[in-house]
């Protein structure tokens, strides 16, 4: 791996993205399903990219239409993530919330601590693109924050130990993204604010 697309694994942005868990068993083995499941989210991705290009040709002509087929894209996609989560086993609902996130890991906020070293199953949905991402991960760190409101306190940070390279990419990507809407918002608030104070 060249230094730079290596550098690229370990940018970390705050984000909101939709999260289910579940903690493996120490001796479980669910790759059959996991494999199966990141084939799936595979060519999810790819569909997802050629409806949106699709989708930005339509919105410039007929915007209503497109708000349809995004509303309909966005009920399959909810469909297909009931589905994979059943076939995981997962049996929590995914919950919208902010984390920290980079290619190789993630922060999140859960309601009860995990045992170090415990493997998870991270159940991810990244906006805006809605990329749906099932990977491993092993319990790095736990701490409770005071300040976080109860139940879901507790701080759990875990490195991303079993991703496909394609998988990793996409982090890649949706870190770069996040980075470059984080970089274009802090420019047009120091415009904004340059010309008021003009």
């Amino acid at each position: 791996m060249s230094g730079t697309v290596e550098r690229r694994r370990y940018f970390r942005v705050q984000d909101s993205i939709e999260l289910a868990y579940r903690i493996l068993a120490p001796n479980e083995d669910i790759d059959d399903k996991l494999r199966l499941e990141q084939v799936w989210s595979g060519r999810q991705a790819a569909l997802e990219k050629r409806i949106q290009a699709i989708q930005e040709r339509v919105q410039r002509s007929f915007p209503e239409v497109a708000e349809l087929f995004d509303l309909l894209n966005e009920k399959v996609n909810l469909l297909a993530a009931s589905e994979a989560q059943a076939s995981l086993e997962i049996d929590q609902a995914p919950r919208e919330q902010a984390v920290n996130i980079s290619a190789c890991g993630i922060a999140f906020f859960a309601a009860e601590s995990i045992p170090l070293a415990s493997r998870v199953l991270l159940h991810l949905r990244v906006q805006p693109d809605s990329q749906l991402l099932s990977i491993i991960g092993t319990v790095i760190a736990i701490e409770t924050d005071h300040d976080q409101e109860a139940p879901h306190n507790v701080l759990i940070r875990a490195d991303f130990t079993d991703i496909k390279e394609d998988h990793q990419e996409l982090l890649i990507q949706h870190v770069i993204q996040c980075q470059n809407r984080e970089l274009r918002r802090r420019r047009e608030a120091r415009d904004s604010d340059s010309n008021s104070n003009s």
